[in-house]
Formats: structure tokens, sequence, C-alpha cells
């Protein structure tokens, strides 16, 4: 519906794309978590779909209500998609992790700033190189998969400060 009000209005419509996440973390909901085909399928169906950390937050609460405390392979699911989300809005067509860095590739109209990035650069918490104009890589420093994660989300959300994009809010899942 959005999308027929803009075409009538004469705006361009954003082109939708779905962010590349290659960072040697496989999640999943378990079998013997969600026993019942359906409803597993369901589950990753509505988490896929999700748009915004509200949303992600609603279907992890029903989850837990549910099925009980996160499995590990479902927490490493939830983070993956998590990050996703951040690249959706931070228009970051890819992000790949090799030999700990975090190489990241922006489409053209990506509303990270290069001041969000030499601001990292300036306050010392991160090694940054650019590869291209439109890839750079971050050296990061985590070992574990919920490392790795957290510090590639809390890049994420200091590059989204001077972006004029709303950025997704933090997960209300302390157990993430």
């Amino acid at each position: 519906m959005e999308e027929t009000v803009r075409e009538i209005k004469g705006e361009i419509p954003e082109q939708e794309f779905e962010p590349e996440i290659d960072l040697h973390v496989k999640g999943f909901i378990p079998k013997d978590y969600i026993r019942d085909l359906n409803q597993r399928l369901e589950f990753y169906r509505r988490l896929y779909m999700s748009y915004d950390q509200g949303n992600i937050d609603k279907i992890l609460n029903e989850v837990v209500d549910r099925y009980g405390e996160l499995p590990e392979p479902l927490k490493k699911l939830i983070a993956v998609l998590e990050i996703k989300l951040l690249c959706r809005h931070l228009k970051i067509r890819e992000i790949s992790l090799f030999d700990g860095k975090v190489k990241m590739k922006v489409i053209e109209d990506t509303p990270i700033s290069i001041s969000s990035i030499m601001k990292t650069i300036e306050n010392g918490t991160q090694k940054i190189s650019f590869l291209s104009d439109d890839v750079f890589q971050i050296e990061i420093t985590g070992k574990t998969w919920s490392d790795i994660c957290s510090e590639i989300k809390m890049n994420l959300k200091v590059f989204s400060e001077s972006a004029y994009c709303e950025v997704p809010q933090e997960s209300s899942m302390a157990h993430l």
C-alpha cells in the first residue's frame, strides 16, 4: 500500500534488497525445542519477515512463553537476524567475517557517513580500513560467536549515530 501511494505521488520507490550475511554463525530452531514442523516453520517465517526489533522481540517473547528458555542455536539465529536488520536499515549489501576482520559492502545511498567512520577511528575503538569506495573492513577482537555478533552490532550502531535513518531499538531480550 505504501509503495502504491509513493508511485501515485511520482516518487521513486526504494529498491528492496536482502543483505548477505556470512559470519560463520549458524543458527536454527532445534527440532527438540519446537517439535512440530509446522510451528517451527511458522516461527522461521515470522522471524525472517520481521523488519523491526520490536516485532522480533514479540516473537521471542511468545517463543519463550510457549517453549521455555532459548537454546544456543536459536540465540545464534536471532543474533544474525538482528545484524541483518541493522544492515538493511544502514543499506549494507554484504557483511562477512574472515580472519578477525568484518568486511562491509554498502550500497550507493547508504546513510553511513564518513564522519561516523572517522569518529570510530579517532576514538581508537576499532581499526578500520577502506578497501574501495563502497567496501571497508573493521578488525574485531571477539572470539566467541556471541562476542563477535555483539561487537558487530555495536559498530553498526556507532555508524548509525550520524545516519539519517531510524535505527532499530536494542533487543529487550537480556539473554542474547
